[in-house]
This record gives structure tokens, C-alpha cells and sequence, in this order.
């Protein structure tokens, strides 16, 4: 009917404007009045998914295939909420179901490369993200989701080249900094830590207080012994959130390296106030006041 379709309409505009609390309540009016209508389940099921409510969309999208079982995107959708629960072998069904029906449906390939990828099966699962990167080549996601494939694997030639392409689809976006941030991590993990600095210190060009380049760079620095550089950045984190405990926490460790065992302390006992659950804080804290106990004597 004209009502229900007014509902229906109502509830897609709003769902594209990212209004989906509205849109819910739109699209639910025309569930309704039309139990038996298979779009508007499908708009439920699509928007409670994005709201996180993934039981209750798999409750609607299954109603939604019972009434038109040709719909490609409900069998996507499906497949997008069983994915959420953690059912990835019903997920992995429902989402093949979706690319069987429309081969060059990107999103799906994406969905079943993270299927796969979280049932260990990286073969397939780098297989598809390669077609959704075919098929889609300027999405910045297939191609971190690729590299988070390869990386455990090892093939971190593969996973490096990768990243330089898919930063240079979006060179200064979010996406980018996540991914400097993903290969200055694989470096690191592989030993390369000149490689895992430049790809910091890449990610910080774009946005200064990204923090957790910040603490990745920190931790690197401490490792190479670099202390002073380390103090730098793990101060920058502070001044960022200084209610950062691991922060403060990590500070008392370089200080301690440095020599400065009263400041040392400080960032202890600032660490323990913040977080008074922070155990590395407080052993490292005993470390230190026994080792200041033992320099007295």
C-alpha cells in the first residue's frame, strides 16, 4: 500500500543520512502493517545490523528470504549478522549463497575473505579479497583486510607493497594511518625496526596525536635503548590523555634506564593513582624501591 511504502521510503532516507535510531522506528511501522512484505524486512534486518542488533536482524532477514528467497542482498545481510555472532561456518553458507547469485558482488567477497580469514582458511580467504580488490580496487578495507591475512603467514614483502598501494588510494585519510600503523607493527614482529619507524613516523606526519603510533614508536625506541627519544614520546602521550596510567606507567621504566629514580617513582605512584589495578606498575615500583633501599646501604 501507499502507507506502508511512505514508511518504507521514510525509513531509507533516513537510514542514509545515518539517522538509524529514526529509521528504525519508520521501517518498523511498515513491518506493521505489511507483515508479508519482504522489502520491508529486509530494510529492518539491514538497519538492525548496522545498530549492532545482529539476533534480531537474523530474525528479519531470515523471515525476509522465506518470503522472497531470490534476494541476493538478504542472503549477504544474513550472513553479515551471523558473522557478528560468531557463527561463521552458517555465516560462510549464507554469504557463498550471495556471491553464487551475483558473482561480482563485492561486499560479499570482502564478508567471506573476513569469514574465512576467522576460520583460519587464509588461502580461500586471500582468494576473495583479491576479487573484492579487483572489483572494487579503490577500497582501502579489501586491502587491509588482505594484509591482516598475509602478515601472520609471514609474507610481509607482499603485505608491505599492499599497504604503499592502498596508502596511495587515500594518502592522508584514517585508513591510512591505521595502515602505517599495521606495517610499522609487522616490521617490528619481522625485526625490521628502521622499516617500522618510517612507517610510525609516516603515520604521525598525517595526524600528530595519533596515539597509538605514539606508544608504538615509544616502545620501539625503549627497545633500541634510545631512552631520551623514548621519554619524548611516551610524554607526548601524556600530554595527549593525561589520564593514561600504562602511559605514566611506561614513563617510570625510561626514567628508571635513565637514572632518575625520584621521577621514576613519581610516574609509579601517578600510574597507581590513575589505575590502581596496574600490576606492572606496582612490581616495578617495588623493583625500584628496593633498588634505591640497596644503594643506601
Amino acid at each position: 500500500s501507499a502507507g506502508t511504502d511512505a514508511y518504507l521510503n521514510l525509513g531509507n532516507a533516513l537510514y542514509e543520512q545515518g539517522r538509524y535510531a529514526e529509521a528504525l522506528d519508520a521501517t518498523r511501522v511498515a513491518v506493521e502493517q505489511r507483515p508479508e512484505y519482504a522489502k520491508a524486512h529486509f530494510n529492518l534486518g539491514a538497519i538492525l545490523n548496522v545498530l549492532g542488533r545482529s539476533e534480531e536482524a537474523e530474525t528479519h532477514l531470515r523471515r525476509a528470504l522465506a518470503l522472497n528467497p531470490q534476494d541476493v542482498d538478504a542472503h549477504f545481510s544474513l550472513g553479515a549478522a551471523l558473522y557478528k555472532q560468531g557463527r561463521y561456518a552458517e555465516a560462510l553458507e549464507a554469504t557463498r549463497v550471495a556471491i553464487e547469485r551475483d558473482p561480482d558482488f563485492f561486499k560479499a567477497h570482502f564478508n567471506l575473505g573476513a569469514i574465512l580469514d576467522a576460520l583460519g582458511r587464509f588461502e580461500e580467504a586471500e582468494t576473495h579479497l583479491r576479487r573484492a580488490i579487483v572489483l572494487n580496487p579503490q577500497d582501502v578495507d579489501a586491502f587491509r583486510k588482505l594484509i591482516e591475512v598475509l602478515t601472520p603467514q609471514g609474507r610481509y614483502e607482499e603485505a608491505i607493497d599492499l599497504t604503499v598501494q592502498a596508502v596511495a588510494l587515500a594518502p592522508a585519510s584514517p585508513q591510512a594511518i591505521e595502515l602505517h600503523c599495521l606495517m610499522g607493527q609487522t616490521a617490528q614482529e619481522n625485526g625490521q625496526l628502521e622499516v617500522a619507524t618510517e612507517h610510525y613516523m609516516r603515520a604521525l606526519e598525517i595526524d600528530p596525536h595519533y596515539a597509538k603510533a605514539i606508544r608504538r614508536l615509544a616502545h620501539l625506541r625503549s627497545e633500541q635503548q634510545r631512552y631520551d627519544e623514548a621519554l619524548e614520546l611516551f610524554q607526548r602521550l601524556i600530554d595527549i590523555d593525561p589520564s593514561d596510567a600504562v602511559a605514566h606507567g611506561n614513563m617510570g621504566i625510561v626514567l628508571f634506564y635513565l637514572g632518575r629514580s625520584n621521577e621514576a617513582l613519581q610516574s609509579f605512584d601517578q600510574a597507581l593513582f590513575l589505575n590502581p589495578n596496574l600490576e606492572t606498575a606496582r612490581a616495578n615500583r617495588e623493583t625500584l624501591l628496593e633498588v634505591i633501599e640497596g644503594n643506601r646501604q
